[in-house]
């Protein structure tokens, strides 16, 4: 089993990390686990995303972030802790973008981005 901090458990052994933020201008959370799922807010407007890495996440966690545009087209961009273009904002668009941590760069770099634009 491994362990964080002594309290909590990583993944596989333990669960996944699961965040749903709020909507913001600027939006920021913590990755600590070997798997973290972002499952973002509708967005509203145009936003940046920043994360906050913890000095224990290990080298080769995996970030998944689900992003679903309205009518509107939305643009994020992407700040501290995250390596990829910035997404240009496509009405109706799916995104589900996948980042993996270079821990000796202190980063999480985008492996992938599974895009889906729909009517609904």
């Amino acid at each position: 089993m491994t362990l964080i901090s002594e309290k909590r458990i990583l993944w596989p052994e333990g669960e996944a990390d699961r965040i749903t933020p709020e909507f913001g201008e600027f939006i920021s959370f913590l990755v600590w686990n070997a798997l973290t799922i972002v499952d973002m807010p509708g967005l509203t407007g145009d936003t940046e995303l920043s994360i906050v890495i913890d000095r224990e996440c290990p080298d080769g966690a995996t970030l998944i972030i689900n992003i679903d545009q309205d009518a509107t087209a939305r643009d994020v961009a992407f700040g501290n802790g995250l390596v990829s273009d910035d997404l240009v904002g496509v009405a109706n668009d799916k995104d589900t973008l996948t980042f993996v941590y270079n821990k000796p760069k202190g980063e999480f770099r985008l492996t992938s981005n599974q895009k889906t634009v729909s009517t609904s």
